[in-house]
């Protein structure tokens, strides 16, 4: 009985010394449900915020597409070169309400042929009584150079006049001059005072009257001199009647 006894207190003895377990608490199933739940919205509000830098890409690259030189029809392009004034060079001087026909040497730099659908539109400035469309009568292929004429007319108040103009495809686009087509050729003239225009008329008579009494050889007057052979001296044919003193010498 007393070794039962001895047994029984070294068996209570040695359960008080077994290694304790980690009472690590498992979550339940609602935990583990929220905790998905969780990870799933994590995820998709990371993968929603990676397109939003993306989308602002697209936008610089069409700004930059956009001041390119126009496309015409069939996706060739249309531009223009300036080769020289023909006529009224910039600062030309007009008398008030004088006509004149201003005309430009352009090249087509593009790829698009240009045909009588093709116009010359008025675009800013002064436009000095010309019509504001101007359709072209040529066609002009790539490279090749072409005169285009704008019949103008001074303003009558006298100052410094500036008119800007383009071109216009077949597309109703317009287009310009330079490197992407977006500059306009101009015709720029200055109409003086009324006064400085007739002092320069006035001076002009003065220079024609001193001209013309020089041609004056009124010298050759000295035909005179062809009277002089008058020899009077025929009457000197009288003396032959000094004949009579024949009949006294008898």
């Amino acid at each position: 009985m007393g070794t039962i006894v001895a047994l029984w207190a070294v068996a209570l003895s040695t359960g008080c010394n077994f290694p304790t377990r980690s009472t690590t608490s498992v979550p339940g199933p609602a935990t583990l449900a929220a905790r998905t739940v969780e990870v799933v919205l994590t995820q998709a509000a990371a993968n929603t915020q990676l397109p939003s830098p993306q989308q602002v890409t697209p936008s610089s690259t069409l700004i930059v597409v956009e001041p390119s030189a126009t496309e015409g029809p069939l996706g060739c392009v249309d531009l223009a070169s300036f080769v020289a004034d023909v006529t009224f060079p910039d600062g030309s001087i007009l008398a008030p309400g004088e006509a004149f026909l201003k005309i430009w040497s352009l090249q087509n730099s593009g790829t698009c042929t240009w045909t009588p659908s093709y116009s010359i539109v008025f675009f800013g400035g002064e436009r000095m009584g010309a019509p504001s469309v101007i359709a072209l009568v040529t066609i002009v292929p790539p490279g090749d150079n072409v005169n285009l004429a704008v019949d103008m007319t001074a303003p009558l108040i006298p100052g410094t006049y500036q008119g800007f103009w383009r071109l216009r495809n077949a597309e109703d686009i317009l287009f310009g001059i330079g490197p992407d087509g977006d500059q306009s050729f101009w015709v720029k003239i200055v109409v003086p005072a009324q006064s400085t225009i007739t002092s320069t008329l006035t001076s002009t008579p003065t220079l024609t009257l001193t001209s013309t009494p020089t041609p004056t050889p009124s010298p050759t007057l000295t035909n005179t001199a062809t009277p002089t052979p008058s020899p009077t001296q025929t009457p000197t044919a009288t003396e032959t009647g000094t004949s009579t003193s024949t009949p006294s010498s008898p």
